[in-house]
Parts: C-alpha cells; structure tokens; sequence
C-alpha cells in the first residue's frame, strides 16, 4: 500500500490576515491557539475584485479550528449536506485536485487560479472566496487550498435548507458582529461553508 503525504509551505500572503504579516493566531469559534504545529485549521477569505480599478476588498475573513468547523458542519441539515455532497460530485472540483497532485503542483496561485468548481478564471469573478487548509505556520495541499467562485456560491447557497441557512447566518452574526447597513451586504452574499 502507498501512502501519500501531503505537501506543505509556509502559509502565503494570501491566506494571512489583511495587512498582517502573520498567520491568524486564534480560532474565531473558540479563541484556540492556532500556531501550535500540531493545531489543524482552515482559513476562509470572501473577496471582492474591482477589476476597473485593478483592485480587491476583503468582505470577511477568519480562520476556524478543525474541531470547531467539523463541529458546526455537524450541526447543518443532512439535507444540505447531501445535497452540497451531490453538487460537488457533478462538478470539476475532485478531478482538478486530482490533476493538480497527479502534476506535483504545488504552486498555491495555481491552486487558486480558477473556480475549483466551475473552472473560471480567478480574473472573471467579481467575488470569490478562497480556502486553506493549515497546520500551525504551514498550509497543508490537502483537497485545499482552493478558490471558488461567486456563481458556484451562488449555486452551492441555493441548496441550502432554511435550518442551515439559518445556523450559518447565526455564525456570521456571532462573529460579524456589523451595523444593520453592513449586515445587509453580508446577509445577501452566498457563504457556504464546506
């Protein structure tokens, strides 16, 4: 039997916090210390491109430990976690990764290059959010990191029960605490998380 180990790197700029130059130190559920080596994490950033003016803003950003993401992915309905299950199946996401590791790629823009899901270009979303895999300092290539796309949110938030619905607006209120006018942006973004 071959046993495949996943590559790391020290955790790019893009997966850091905006405007620090360090990783994200705490979970945002549970306050955990995050750079421990032994401490797995995933880093979610929603981002929106201004393509006239060649420049991007961060809609929201966190990092989340492994037991607080497996632990709210619990608490989401069966219903739209099967129906996410089934979408992710019909798409491109699970060959891309794939072909990714079958290249020795390890190249994180090249992970983030285009919709894992759609296969758009990164430079065709107006908004997308990406998805890092970490452990302590390090980003881990395990089906992560990858970016997907406003659409394929779109599609992914449409699937979703109300119940879920509900569970993943209750987090963004906990931990995004915004005035009502900001909320409003927030509240009609897709956010799924997977």
């Amino acid at each position: 039997m071959k046993f495949f180990k996943n590559p790391v790197t020290d955790i790019p700029d893009v997966f850091l916090p905006y405007g620090q130059p360090q990783p994200f130190s705490t979970c945002i559920n549970c306050d955990r210390h995050l750079l421990d080596d032994h401490v797995e994490y995933v880093v979610e950033k929603a981002i929106r491109q201004y393509s006239s003016f060649n420049s991007k803003d961060v809609i929201f950003e966190y990092a989340i430990c492994m037991d607080c993401a497996l632990a709210i992915r619990n608490e989401l309905s069966k219903e739209s976690m099967q129906n996410i299950q089934q979408y992710l199946e019909s798409t491109r996401m699970l060959s891309s990764r794939k072909q990714l590791i079958g290249d020795n790629n390890w190249n994180v823009q090249d992970w983030l290059s285009h919709c894992a899901i759609s296969g758009e270009a990164i430079e065709e979303q107006q908004e997308y959010q990406i998805y890092g895999h970490c452990r302590g300092r390090q980003l881990i290539f395990s089906g992560m990191p990858y970016m997907v796309g406003g659409k394929a949110a779109e599609e992914m938030a449409g699937l979703l029960s109300e119940k879920t619905r509900d569970e993943l607006g209750r987090f963004m209120d906990d931990h995004f605490g915004l005035p009502p006018e900001l909320k409003k942006i927030i509240q009609d973004k897709p956010f799924v998380m997977l």
